[in-house]
């Protein structure tokens, strides 16, 4: 069993790392713990309104490709989309028995470790532009005319890179603000190190929904862990974003640009967005059959003349959902993550256990940097940002699931 615990730090060292090696690992997690969980007669089922939304989700985008595709070709690869909710009830599987032999310590102190390493191979691109690992990969300035590159990381772009840190960095924060423990100073040295490394590759991400949303989670962080901190991170902040906006033109050209419509990041959103309306207005209920808004794009931007518009999907993940799914498809999936919001927000409150409370609340903050990010990006279609979410989420169903109270003591 104990190679199960190694499979997971591997999936979770992968999720900063390596798509496809997600995609391995995660099941080299969840079969096994699916075996254990019926063997040891620890199998759990997710909350009734999760149970609602994965069953209207699913059947909303069965009904949706029966009226939009009806290929029989195409059926498994487009189900296959929403592999992620097997994911989440076989990790509750993994959790139901195993969660009593994760050290949580340990596991965010890894992923510090591996963003520490992911930071250095970002500053290195920020300059270069090169990936050492894969051809064709492709960079973008930092703003138009900038001599300076926006990282990928390990990933293939710098939104899902700078979302993904900031997602892990709500939870790291919310351990070093409530779990601070006597360390070996090599341990501590890294912790503090991340510290700083972290927010600042955040930051070279150029990604400005990631800097909106990592401040916002942030400061709900500090303000439940500590009003005093709070105060003075806000504060500095205000100095930071100030001083930047004053002394480096790429900053104060990416900050502008935010309410420029001419911009043409901004103009592509915006018609995008456009031609996603229209979508659903045509297809109110079941959509017009899940990412199909986005392979027929180009066929409802025609009406526009904006032939320079990319073709894309709508860069919001609510939108996706309402253009693809429909507004039966949006509901429910708005139930799942509303559902899981409140999940957090109660555990919380409740909770007295210590470590329960700090996952209750670094969860919650991951939660709002993927729920903020999604308003201009498809985050939760990007699958390594969507592998981290079910991951999180997942645990704090089973915690809520599993310990009303006082719980164990870790």
């Amino acid at each position: 069993m104990g190679i199960v615990i190694v499979f997971f730090f591997i999936y979770f060292i992968t999720l900063h790392t390596s798509l496809a090696g997600m995609e391995i690992a995660v099941w080299l997690v969840v079969l096994p713990s699916l075996y254990f969980a019926v063997r040891q007669k620890k199998l759990i089922l997710p909350s009734k309104p999760i149970l609602i939304a994965f069953a209207g989700l699913f059947l909303t985008a069965v009904i949706s490709f029966f009226i939009n595709i009806n290929d029989a070709k195409q059926f498994i690869d487009y189900i296959g989309e929403f592999r992620w909710m097997i994911l989440y009830i076989g990790l509750l599987q993994f959790y139901s028995v195993f969660y009593q032999r994760i050290n949580f310590h340990k596991l965010v102190l890894t992923g510090q470790i591996v963003l520490i390493i992911a930071g250095f191979y970002s500053i290195y691109q920020f300059f270069t532009a090169h990936d050492l690992f894969r051809k064709h990969v492709v960079f973008h300035y930092i703003y138009d005319g900038s001599k300076y590159f926006r990282p990928n990381s390990f990933f293939g772009l710098p939104t899902t890179y700078g979302y993904a840190s900031a997602m892990f960095f709500c939870i790291a924060l919310v351990f070093w603000m409530r779990e601070k423990r006597n360390e070996p100073q090599w341990m501590d040295a890294i912790r503090r190190f991340y510290f700083m490394i972290g927010p600042f590759n955040i930051f070279l991400t150029f990604t400005r929904a990631a800097w909106l949303a990592c401040m916002a989670s942030s400061l709900m962080i500090l303000r439940k862990t500590n009003t005093r901190y709070f105060y003075r991170a806000a504060l500095a902040f205000a100095i930071m974003v100030t001083a930047l906006y004053t002394s480096f033109p790429s900053f104060t050209n990416r900050v502008n640009s935010m309410f420029d419509s001419n911009y043409n990041a901004n103009e592509n959103r915006i018609y995008l967005w456009k031609a996603n309306i229209d979508i659903f207005k045509q297809n109110p209920f079941f959509g017009l059959g899940f990412d199909e808004n986005r392979k027929q794009i180009d066929t409802y931007l025609k009406p526009y003349n904006r032939p320079w518009i990319m073709r894309n999907h709508p860069h919001n993940t609510y939108l996706n959902f309402l253009a693809g799914l429909g507004m039966f498809g949006l509901g429910f999936f708005l139930l799942f993550l509303g559902y899981n919001l409140k999940t957090c927000i109660d555990g919380m409150r409740t909770s007295t256990n210590s470590m329960h409370k700090t996952l209750f609340m670094g969860i919650l903050g991951a939660q709002m940097v993927l729920l903020i990010g999604g308003v201009t990006e498809c985050c939760f279609e990007d699958l390594e940002l969507c592998h981290q979410y079910i991951l999180f989420v997942a645990l704090a169903e089973y915690l809520k699931s599993n310990f009303s109270v006082a719980s164990l003591k870790m």
